[in-house]
């Protein structure tokens, strides 16, 4: 099994991080197609599975299929992970995914309860 598939799937980013390991800017257009995201995982699941996968970029929010890349890595039971500035995102949200993203958030972070980390601090 692979343990991480790291994956930048757009180029395209408005911040000027000096730290960011990608070649990066708003100059940029390329990202990668769905179906090939999609084949991709295909094949790394066929050869053993993955364990989990950090999607980067650029600024994947950015990426007008975001939302089903991270579907089809969950429909995989593929634990995802998603690097980004926070910026705020070219398209709504849909209630859905609204409700699906802060579900995995409150689902990924709750171990910091366990850790000590005080609940309201937890909430925000």
């Amino acid at each position: 099994m692979l343990k991480d598939l790291c994956f930048e799937i757009i180029q395209t980013c408005p911040n000027h991080c000096l730290f960011c390991s990608s070649v990066a800017g708003m100059d940029k257009h390329k990202t990668i197609d769905y179906d090939l995201f999609k084949r991709t995982i295909d094949y790394f699941m066929s050869i053993g599975g993955i364990e989990e996968i950090s999607i980067s970029g650029g600024e994947p929010f950015l990426h007008p299929r975001l939302f089903d890349m991270i579907r089809y890595c969950k429909s995989n039971n593929i634990r995802t992970v998603l690097f980004t500035s926070g910026i705020k995102m070219r398209n709504k949200m849909s209630d859905s995914d609204k409700e699906q993203l802060e579900f995995n958030l409150r689902q990924q972070y709750s171990s910091y309860l366990n850790e000590g980390m005080p609940k309201d601090e937890y909430e925000t």
